[in-house]
């Protein structure tokens, strides 16, 4: 399945592109007959490991984005943005599962050369007609975005399709090169299908090398390992993935303040805004916390293109903490410090180098019982990026708005309003709380 990841800086790059593919169908009754009844857990133990993708693999690591993708997630990553999950399940599609390698400190995008990522997928519909259908669609879209924008900064730049010999009258050769920031990518996909199973082999390079043979090699790879364990002739256990990188989930507070509500709703923000992650987190330096990150898309905020919003709010045991902590958070940001500060945390927060930061206020009218305002500007292999961090506190409880964005694709007018709106709906929830 084509997908465009951009839940984190490394997966945009690596995961630039998930991929689709065309069929070509299995014989025999009893191949016929473990594809009536394959489960989404097969899928796991069918995607090539680390040691059968080729010695160049040996030193990526599993990306972060491995694993099952459900349609929500599948959604997100085809080509087209407006897709919806419920599209999906309506197009046919059950389940998949990804297992991506990649380099997470993105050496070969900085480089403008090399491997930057590879690795295989599978995906499971209801019926093989629907697998053709929509793989079929993808590739259609992919012809018809080509040279726009698909995701805030990412830009497919082109699409065309090869031959793949070998594994099937209806398997198809895909090339992609897309555009993000100041980095280019090209992917080397081949996809084919078996019965309802659409799987995918994939390479994608920092330059455009000729590899349509040696993704070819992976797809018949590939292909005989998803042969072998619908025979049961190949077994085996999946891959281990990495530890989710989220906060561990915590309950509400007891008789305390509904954390949820003092946070932006999808009323706060414009139509086609989704709610990608919500829900309390645990952290011991607080009462309760809540965190709700929101899928903007190629939604505009005003006139502001943003590439993430995340709102945050935490609930300390009195307004003298509360007040405390936006004070000791401000003197971090505004001191001496402050960018080799903020450039350290980001880049162990990225897994990659952030270099050149520069920090500054945002200046803002006072909200709540006491608010601020940084923009923080970097470079990374990718090219320049943005962080503008909001703080407001109200009474006990503190809000923070965290957006992220291409220099210069982000107005305080446009921000503004959101702050506005968390204050008033914490002062509302506080007031209503015994």
């Amino acid at each position: 399945m084509i997908g465009i990841r951009a839940r984190s800086s490394s997966s945009v790059t690596t995961a630039l592109l998930a991929t689709l593919a065309l069929a070509c169908a299995g014989g025999g009754d009893e191949l016929d007959e473990a594809l009536r009844t394959v489960g989404e857990n097969d899928l796991a133990i069918m995607v090539l490991p680390q040691e059968e993708l080729g010695a160049q693999f040996a030193d990526l690591e599993v990306d972060e984005e491995s694993g099952f993708q459900d349609n929500e997630q599948g959604a997100d990553d085809t080509i087209d943005p407006d897709d919806t999950a419920a599209e999906l399940e309506a197009a046919g599609r059950i389940s998949g599962y990804d297992l991506e390698y990649s380099d997470p400190a993105l050496s070969a995008l900085e480089a403008g050369e090399g491997l930057v990522a590879g690795g295989t997928s599978v995906q499971l519909f209801r019926e093989a007609s629907e697998a053709s259908d929509f793989v079929s669609k993808q590739i259609d879209d992919a012809r018809r975005f080509e040279g726009e924008e698909v995701e805030p900064g990412l830009t497919l730049e082109g699409f065309e399709t090869f031959p793949a010999e070998g594994l099937g009258d209806e398997a198809t050769g895909l090339r992609y090169h897309i555009s993000f920031a100041d980095a280019q990518a090209y992917q080397t996909a081949v996809v084919f299908r078996l019965g309802r199973l659409v799987s995918v082999a994939f390479i994608t390079r920092a330059d455009d090398a000729d590899i349509d043979s040696q993704v070819e090699d992976v797809a018949r790879g590939l292909n005989e390992r998803v042969v072998g364990i619908l025979l049961g002739e190949i077994t085996g256990t999946p891959v281990p993935l990495p530890a989710p990188g989220e906060a561990e989930a915590a309950p509400p507070p007891q008789g305390g303040p509904d954390l949820a509500q003092m946070a932006l709703s999808l009323d706060d923000l414009p139509p086609g805004v989704t709610i990608d992650r919500e829900g309390y987190v645990a952290d011991e330096d607080t009462v309760a916390s809540y965190e709700r990150e929101f899928d903007l898309g190629l939604v505009l905020l005003g006139g502001s293109e943003l590439i993430g919003l995340e709102n945050d709010i935490a609930l300390y045991q009195s307004a003298v903490e509360a007040s405390s902590i936006v004070a000791a958070s401000e003197a971090i940001f505004t001191g001496e410090s402050a960018a080799e500060f903020a450039a350290s945390f980001a880049s162990e927060g990225a897994g990659f180098e952030v270099t050149n930061p520069r920090i500054g206020p945002i200046p803002l009218p006072t909200l709540g019982d006491g608010s601020f305002g940084v923009s923080f500007s970097y470079d990374t292999p990718l090219g320049p990026f943005e962080n503008v961090f909001i703080y407001v506190q109200v009474g006990r409880a503190v809000g923070t708005l965290i957006l992220s964005e291409e220099p210069g694709k982000v107005s305080v007018s446009d921000v503004l309003p959101l702050a506005e709106a968390m204050a008033g709906r914490m002062q509302s929830v506080l007031a209503a709380t015994p």
